[in-house]
């Protein structure tokens, strides 16, 4: 980092401003809360917090005329296999709004809403929801300038949509008004299978509604993280099924229903598959045996 700065100092003169937006993106670094280990915290951590605060560190007897720190409205709104995620991001939006107390640079922490991109745009399920509420590049771009124009605070959160009612149902967790959806008298729906059955009445029980079709998806109907984790509680207890919430998160009924039924089949074929040894019988040791290894030692204790 401190040859990075020599450099930038070499070709541009004096650094006026720092806009901190490092961070890891890669699918596998976002993890259910039992399986993050600290070594996954880490990994968030690193390049967000450890990398803020060595900049500080070697800014502080040259420091720039502002900060702008690249954070996430996940440390607001939270989010399946965001646990480290949102946190390394909370940290910057604290940092900012602390450091902003004090004379020197102005301190500004955004928690930017989903922006759409190449990778994430031929997603289905989770990642059809995410991309109807993302940002274009362009429209990303537009509200940074904004941002930065206006005067707002050192905390600003980008959200696409209402960020009142995101809170109540992520944060807050209220229940949902499915008063008028129950009373409307509609035909059940067909499924294919004995499983998607099944599932449609776990989500109609977790979720509060009805009439699901075999290409819903859990989080299109009003799912969340919490009630994910229900799901496949339910799952577990009535079918057996072993189920991690990454591997869901982006499939339909019809899809999680083939997956229970492929978990199942393979379950059933462990079960009964031939022993691949001959069974042995079990009877005294032979002396030799007897007399050394933990049989033996055993045997001295005893006597001594």
């Amino acid at each position: 980092m401190t040859r990075a700065l020599a450099q930038a100092r070499s070709h541009f003169g004096h650094i006026d401003g720092v806009i901190h937006g490092a961070g890891i993106v890669a699918e596998q670094a976002f993890l259910a809360v039992q399986d993050t280990r600290p070594k996954h915290c880490a990994e968030h951590f690193r390049p967000k917090v450890d990398g803020l605060l060595v900049l500080h560190r070697l800014l502080r007897d040259d420091p720039p005329d502002f900060y702008v720190l690249l954070s996430s409205i996940s440390a607001v709104l939270g989010g399946l296999g965001y646990a480290a995620y949102a946190a390394a991001n909370a940290y910057l939006d604290a940092y900012a709004v602390r450091a902003s107390r004090q004379s020197g640079p102005a301190w500004l922490s955004i928690g930017w809403d989903a922006w759409l991109s190449a990778a994430s745009s031929g997603r289905h399920g989770m990642g059809a929801v995410v991309n109807a509420l993302a940002m274009t590049t362009e429209e990303g771009v537009d509200a940074f300038r904004r941002i930065l124009a206006a005067d707002l605070g050192a905390q600003v959160l980008v959200s696409t949509s209402d960020l009142s009612t995101r809170i109540a149902q992520w944060v807050k967790r209220k229940p949902r008004d499915v008063a008028a959806a129950a009373a409307e008298a509609a035909p059940s729906v067909i499924y294919a299978t004995a499983m998607q059955t099944a599932i449609a009445r776990v989500w109609e029980s977790v979720l509060g509604v009805s009439q699901i079709a075999a290409q819903d998806n859990f989080f299109d109907l009003g799912g969340d993280s919490l009630l994910l984790m229900d799901v496949i509680a339910r799952l577990k207890a009535g079918y057996g099924v072993v189920l991690n919430p990454r591997e869901i998160m982006f499939q339909t009924l019809a899809q999680l229903a083939a997956q229970c039924e492929e978990r199942q089949a393979a379950q059933c074929a462990a079960v009964a598959a031939p022993a691949t040894a001959p069974a042995t019988a079990v009877g005294a040791a032979p002396e030799a045996e007897r007399k050394g290894g933990l049989f033996g030692a055993l045997k001295r204790k005893i006597r001594g």
